[in-house]
């Protein structure tokens, strides 16, 4: 009875640290082995008359229940446990191959990934691609250790700008890119905006770095018949290589650009750009 209270007490505190169905089986499992300790010895003392000779308890319905119980918990609670160690291990190769080892963020193959679970219950959204500008420049003045601290903290900017809007990803190199499900262009557009202010402002004291950097963003639309997400990935690229051309430190949407600067005033769109669908 001191077991099974000891092991309904463990449990209570892990019950809700519980994710996948192998860590509920594992305490599903363990609820078994606290049920029958307490429900045999309680009919055991209470409901039946027993023996102290131990004669008597070797051929009594006790000891074949122990038996019995005792058999069927050693088969299910070590292959619950293993099978729950094996499902762990196996998570965590999953998100170290979808993961990107320096921001934290997905990398391609989990970006990928997560968009199509994503809309399998939503069938349009939009895409921000941005690239850190004159990143070369960066890594070249400042050295490819302050270039990763830079990678970083646009990362993190994604992260805090993002949100719950969607799903963020460093792409390759200095390029991100953040799928948002059921967004259109304007809001997609307006969460660019404010990365690419937050980018702006952040201070880089740290490093003993004054000099601000910027980012330029692509944003594209994803239509519920975007059954190639190839083609919001170029539209968003093409809108992106436009905000280069023009300049830099822009957002440009799919037809053209829809920009301000940091401190809200609006900026001339430069010229009519379009891009063939």
């Amino acid at each position: 009875m001191a077991f099974a209270f000891l092991l309904a007490w463990a449990i209570i505190k892990v019950r809700r640290q519980t994710n996948g169905a192998i860590d509920k089986g594992l305490v599903m499992t363990s609820c078994i082995v606290v049920l029958d300790s307490v429900s045999r010895a309680t009919y055991f003392t209470f409901f039946t008359g027993l023996s102290n000779d131990f004669a008597d308890f070797a051929d009594s319905a006790y000891n074949l229940a122990v038996h019995l119980t005792t058999i069927t918990v050693c088969m299910f609670f070590p292959v619950s446990a293993l099978a729950a160690i094996g499902h762990t291990a196996l998570e965590r190769y999953r998100r170290a191959a979808e993961t990107d080892e320096l921001t934290g963020l997905l990398n391609r193959r989990g970006l990928r990934q997560a968009i199509e679970q994503q809309r399998g219950s939503t069938r349009h959204g939009a895409l921000i691609v941005c690239d850190i500008d004159h990143f070369k420049r960066i890594n070249d003045g400042y050295g490819h250790s302050f270039g990763d601290e830079v990678i970083r903290g646009l990362a993190e900017d994604m992260r805090q700008v993002v949100g719950p809007h969607g799903c963020t990803a460093r792409y390759g190199g200095e390029e991100f890119v953040a799928f948002l499900p059921g967004l259109d262009l304007v809001e997609a557009r307006d969460l660019a905006q404010a990365l690419r202010g937050a980018f702006f402002e952040r201070a880089w004291v740290a490093f003993d770095v004054t000099e601000h950097f910027t980012v330029s963003c692509g944003v594209a639309a994803v239509g519920a018949d975007d059954t190639r997400l190839e083609a919001a990935f170029e539209r968003g690229d093409r809108a992106l290589y436009a905000a280069k051309a023009a300049g830099r430190n822009r957002v440009f949407v799919e037809g053209g650009e829809i920009n301000r600067d940091v401190g809200g005033h609006l900026q001339p769109v430069l010229g009519s750009v379009r891009f063939a669908e």
